[in-house]
């Protein structure tokens, strides 16, 4: 029947989101830990400050790498949707 196909759609695209789903989750989760070592960090120790100064070095690369994937996605988009011509 018709619904199936759109079933097997929604759960084949879960499927192929979920492990980003995943690492989004992971993401934020690094982003509060980060917020909460800068909060509580020992100052006189080398490595409470080497792994901040270290995990906010990735997560910064990582966000930047993020937007500019997403940059690349909102051109496709744009492109397919010729939506360049309509903007004076």
């Amino acid at each position: 029947f018709p619904g199936a196909q759109f079933l097997a759609v929604v759960v084949s695209s879960r499927i192929i989101n979920y492990p980003m789903a995943l690492f989004t989750k992971i993401y934020r989760l690094a982003w509060l830990v980060l917020i909460v070592l800068l909060i509580f960090l020992d100052r006189t120790n080398p490595y409470w400050v080497g792994g901040s100064i270290f995990l906010l070095l990735i997560l910064a690369a990582i966000a930047v790498l993020r937007a500019l994937e997403s940059r690349k996605e909102w051109r496709e988009i744009s492109e397919e949707e010729n939506l360049d011509k309509d903007i004076p």
